[in-house]
Formats: structure tokens, C-alpha cells, sequence
């Protein structure tokens, strides 16, 4: 993959991230295509419009997120992005702790690179 691309992605994962914990549901928005498909690791899944409503309203309050061993890949017009993650939330005023393996899609768009999926799987406590 060429190293601006990759840089591009890389810059767009950090903002996503970064706007995960910040509960900036309008920075998610404008990352996020109109048909975000996102899979939770508990097999939920929600739109674009619903997740980012949950962002909003404080159902996903992020407070961390660090991710290790990033892979990306590049198939036409669409970059895969696989890792592992350990992701802390406060869900109903509990503390939740989880390490997935997550993949993550963005695709080329008119106007510009979107992110278009997450798909989530739980793995074992370390």
C-alpha cells in the first residue's frame, strides 16, 4: 500500500478514536458514511444514525481505547484495517472492560475516504 494512503488511514483512525472517547458525536458523523454498518463484540449491531445518536445521548461513553498491532490492507478502492484493542466504557454507571480483535473499513468516496464498517469479536482476559 502507498505510504501517503497509509498515513491517511492511519491519520483517520486516530480521529476516530480520539472522537470515541471524546463523545464527539459530530466529528463520528462526519467520519462515518451514511451506511456505517457497526458490529459490536456482543452482536449488536447499529447504523450510522444510531450509533452516532448513541454517541450523543451518553449510551457509549468511551473513556479509553488503545489499539495494538494495526494491519492494513488495500483491496481497489476500500482499505481494511485489522487490530486488537482493549476498550474501556461506562454502560448504565458500570465499568466495562473488554480486549477485541476488531476490523474496521473505509472506502473511497467522492468525497473522500468514509468509514464504512467495524466488525468487533471479544477475546479472552489477558
Amino acid at each position: 500500500m502507498d505510504k501517503t494512503l497509509e498515513a491517511t488511514i492511519a491519520a483517520l483512525e486516530d480521529r476516530r478514536v480520539a472522537a470515541m472517547v471524546a463523545s464527539d458525536a459530530a466529528e463520528l458523523d462526519a467520519l462515518a458514511d451514511d451506511a456505517l454498518i457497526y458490529n459490536h463484540s456482543n452482536g449488536l449491531e447499529d447504523t450510522k444514525a444510531s450509533y452516532v445518536a448513541n454517541v450523543a445521548k451518553g449510551t457509549f461513553n468511551y473513556t479509553k481505547i488503545t489499539r495494538d498491532g494495526a494491519r492494513m490492507v488495500q483491496h481497489g478502492d476500500t482499505v481494511f484495517v485489522t487490530g486488537k484493542a482493549n476498550i474501556e466504557a461506562l454502560l448504565a454507571d458500570k465499568v466495562l472492560k473488554v480486549r477485541i480483535m476488531y476490523t474496521v473499513s473505509y472506502a473511497k468516496k467522492p468525497d473522500g475516504w468514509k468509514w464504512v464498517q467495524w466488525q468487533a469479536t471479544p477475546l479472552p482476559a489477558a
